[in-house]
């Protein structure tokens, strides 16, 4: 009878540290180290299945062991490299600095059979509270090897994404910068329409 309660509390422990009752495993399938002001935190993309494929991952900010869940609904995710001309708080991953210490990362979300999505998402550390998240316009990738372009903009990102997209195939597609930025509530978009598009 004694030994009731370790192995009681054990399997209490157990629970929290697998995130629900049933003990499911999720794997990590990417992640990166960032530094905001005084704050460390990791962001780690975490999939029940371990396949991309399967639309089931979810983004957190870990921070002093807490874990803040960011996307309302599972997807497949991708962290976006950094840009070698624009400052980013993460060692690999695109996140600018905002106002009040206040973070925006910059995501893409699988949107097949057609092109991936821009996301963007807002994270306060001081807080610990992702403060927004929000699908944006199609990023066009040429390949794999090719990433996603970034200019610095106050209080934001600019982004290349895709303005007018042709129903069948990349012919006719064009790619417009739109500038990212978030008023203290909402993520805003706004098309750059005075720097050169790209047209294919």
């Amino acid at each position: 009878m004694k030994t009731r309660a370790p192995v009681l509390l054990g399997f209490v422990v157990w629970m929290i540290l697998t995130g629900n009752g049933y003990g499911v495993e999720r794997h990590v399938m990417d992640q990166d180290f960032c530094h905001a002001g005084t704050n460390d935190f990791k962001m780690v993309l975490l999939s029940p299945s371990g396949e991309a494929q399967e639309d089931d991952m979810q983004l957190e900010f870990v921070q002093e062991k807490q874990s803040i869940v960011a996307n309302p609904e599972p997807d497949w995710l991708q962290l976006v490299p950094v840009s070698p001309n624009v400052p980013s708080l993460c060692q690999k991953t695109m996140a600018a600095a905002l106002n009040d210490g206040k973070v925006l990362v910059m995501l893409t979300s699988d949107g097949r059979p057609g092109l991936w999505h821009w996301v963007a998402a807002v994270y306060d550390p001081s807080q610990r509270k992702v403060l927004a998240w929000q699908t944006l316009a199609f990023v066009y990738q040429h390949d794999e090897k090719d990433s996603p372009k970034f200019q610095a903009i106050p209080h934001g990102l600019s982004v290349l994404a895709v303005s007018a997209k042709p129903d069948d195939g990349d012919q006719g597609l064009v790619e417009t910068w739109m500038n990212v930025t978030f008023d203290g509530r909402h993520i805003r978009t706004a098309w750059d329409r005075a720097r050169p598009e790209i047209r294919h």
